[in-house]
């Protein structure tokens, strides 16, 4: 086992790489950032960012605990996750976009002062 696969904990289970020499495991891997996150920082002060982002924590945990995935780091927004397969990552992934996408943040004067979510798998 790896040192991600080792990062993911005790019962994370990975995939079997098709034609695997020597018993490799596949393991997918899902990166997620808010494009903008310093200047969204500088235009709603630190109490509205901290509420925005909680909420959009929430929403990345609660998809990568539906499919399986198992967050291995953060740094401010972004999150670094691994998955037992790429179908769940990819499931995951799916899932956190309509999510974030249906998300309302009440807090924020219009939908554009997030301008992205980027998630990449």
């Amino acid at each position: 086992m790896g040192p991600v696969a080792e990062q993911a904990g005790p019962g994370f289970a990975a995939s079997p790489a098709a034609g695997a020499v020597g018993g490799a495991e596949t393991l997918t891997f899902l990166f997620t950032d808010i494009e903008g996150s310093t200047a969204l920082l500088g235009r709603v002060g630190e109490d509205v960012y901290a509420q925005v982002l909680a909420s959009h924590q929430a929403i990345i945990r609660s998809g990568l605990a539906g499919h399986g995935g198992r967050e291995v780091d953060t740094q401010g927004d972004g999150f670094f996750a691994v998955f037992p397969s790429p179908r769940a990552c990819v499931a995951a992934a799916l899932e956190i976009q309509r999510a974030l996408e249906a998300h309302n943040e009440p807090q924020l004067p219009t939908r554009q002062d997030i301008e992205r979510r980027r998630l990449a798998v």
